[in-house]
Parts: C-alpha cells; structure tokens; sequence
C-alpha cells in the first residue's frame, strides 16, 4: 500500500509539468529527477542499513508464523544471539576476522573433570555439557571444521589448516597436564573415516586414566531443520518428524561406529539410537517448536542441553567418580 501512495505521489508532484510550475522556485532542483530520487533513495537505505533492516512490529501484521520462525532461527540471527553462549574463546579460528588465532583463553583449560574435543559441533555441545555437570571442571579445545586427530590434518586448506595443527596440537600437549577423567570427541560428520584408535592409544601411551568417549553424529537436515519445521511440520505437537530432508548418510555412518567401537575401550554413544524410530527423528525438544538444530545439524540452545540432559550425562556419570 505504501508502494502504490508513493507511486502516485511521484507521478502526480514530481513527475509532471503542474508541479513543476507550480513549485519551480521554491524545489527548483526537481527539474533534475535522476538527483532527486537519488538523494531520497540514498538516505532512506543508508537508514535501513545503519539500522540492520526495519524490523518493526507492524511487519508481523502482513507475515505468516512460519516467516517469523524462520527469521528467529536465520543463521545470521541466531549466531549474533547465541554463539557466545558457545565459549567461542576456546575457538582457535577467529570466525569474524576469518583467520586462525594464535592460542585460546586460559579459561578453556582446567584440571580433571571433562575434556571436550572437536569441531562446530563441539561447540554446540558445550554449553549443555556445562549446564548439566556444573560440579565437574569443563576443558575445552573446538575449532571451526577441526576433527579431533593426533596427527596433522592434510585434508583441508591452508588457513582452516593452520587453525586445526595448532587446535589439536594444544590438545595433546593438555591432555598431558590437566588429566581429565573423561574426554569427549565430537565431530560434524565422517566419523568412521576418522582414526580414533589413535587417541586412544595416545591415552594409553603416556598412562592417563581418562575414558575416550565418542559421540555420535546428531540429527542433520538439509538446508535446515526450522526451515523443515516451517514448510512441512509446524504443528508443534509433532516433535519427531520423518522428512526427505533428513541427511540419511548418518545411519551408515552410526551403523559402521557401532561395529568400529562397541567392543573397544572406547565409549560410543549414539545420538541417532536414542532420537530415532520407525517415526522419524526428534526435530524439537518441546511443545513450542524449538528445534533441536538451528541449522543444518548445529546444536540449540535448548538443543544442546536436551542432548546432555537426556541422553549423555546417564552414559558418562559413571566414569566421573
């Protein structure tokens, strides 16, 4: 509506001879359109953009529950929101600047208790690992796109390279000195294309007591779970949902971790076993159509502390006495 009054007043006060008769002494600068839109134009987008968008409550009036989900859940959104809550400290790639940083907080490490390792979804992870054992010390070395590994990581570019040697070098050499009880490997996905015998036996060789323990991959939908939910499955009584955006890759995978680890010294928990059915997988973790990833296969919030609340803190309580 706005676009139409608008039009009209251009056509009828602007673009016409009347008006410019009329007024020519007092805006006689509209006799040059072009300059006159630009300057209207001009400084209502640098308003727009100096304001991050015009996000005002009036917008909702016009726009679908399922628009305003998804924009709550955009990746932009959600990061600037959330992300902190993922001790991005103990980060050694610097996602804003997009380069790898030279060490991480000292606050990341701490004697004993729980070491978590691995990438994004590591992160992800370590905020319900931290809300659901407060009385363990939590350590924590997750670097963007850096699997856990013993030795170098050759699969991946320079900058991310740089990035995962130091990340997983750190790791190493901590492991030594803080001596956890358990240490929590996690990773994105290909977890049977990674060695974790290594690790273990890294943890054997220098006689640490601590227990490997692996973690699964997580639920992942293709371009992203809100964006599933949104378009297909928004009744919020659903909350195991069986989608064709599902990545079915997963189940491969957790069927080959199942047989590389099951019977080894190292503890694998499958995250897949316990949110699957014949159903479907759990997409939300409540009655209000939170979902569990907030994007494609990254943990939420509430995600996260469902996962560590739920299914891994019975798994591992054990081996923290």
């Amino acid at each position: 509506m706005l676009s139409i009054f608008l039009g009209f007043v251009s056509y009828r006060y602007i673009e016409t001879i009347k008006f410019k008769k009329e007024f020519s002494s007092l805006f006689a600068f509209t006799q040059c359109k072009p300059l006159y839109f630009l300057i209207i134009t001009g400084v209502l987008g640098a308003v727009v953009f100096i304001n991050n968008g015009i996000n005002k409550p009036i917008r909702g009036m016009s726009v679908s529950p399922e628009t305003l989900y998804m924009t709550e859940y955009s990746r932009d959104n959600y990061i600037e929101n959330f992300m902190k809550l993922f001790s991005q400290e103990c980060n050694f790639f610097d996602t804003t600047e997009r380069h790898p940083k030279v060490d991480i907080a000292a606050s990341c490490i701490n004697k004993g208790g729980i070491f978590i390792w691995g990438d994004s979804h590591a992160q992800s992870l370590s905020y319900g690992i931290r809300k659901v054992f407060p009385e363990q010390n939590i350590s924590q070395i997750t670097t963007s796109t850096c699997r856990p590994l013993i030795k170098e990581d050759l699969g991946l570019d320079s900058t991310y390279k740089v990035a995962c040697d130091r990340a997983n070098d750190k790791a190493k050499k901590e492991l030594l000195n803080i001596k956890p009880k358990v240490i929590l490997l996690v990773q994105h996905i290909d977890h049977d294309k990674n060695q974790y015998n290594e690790i273990l036996a890294y943890v054997k060789k220098h006689n640490l007591k601590a227990k490997v323990v692996l973690i699964g991959p997580v639920p992942q939908w293709e371009p992203s779970l809100p964006n599933t939910i949104a378009k297909r499955h928004f009744d919020s009584n659903k909350v195991v949902i069986n989608d064709r955006s599902f990545v079915t890759p997963l189940f491969r995978i957790n069927e080959q971790l199942h047989k590389n680890y099951d019977d080894s010294d190292i503890k694998y928990i499958s995250l897949l076993d316990d949110l699957c059915n014949e159903n479907g997988c759990l997409a939300k973790v409540d009655s209000k159509n939170t979902p569990l990833v907030f994007d494609y296969g990254h943990l939420s919030v509430e995600g996260s502390l469902y996962i560590a609340k739920h299914i891994i803190r019975e798994k591992i309580i054990n081996y923290l006495q």
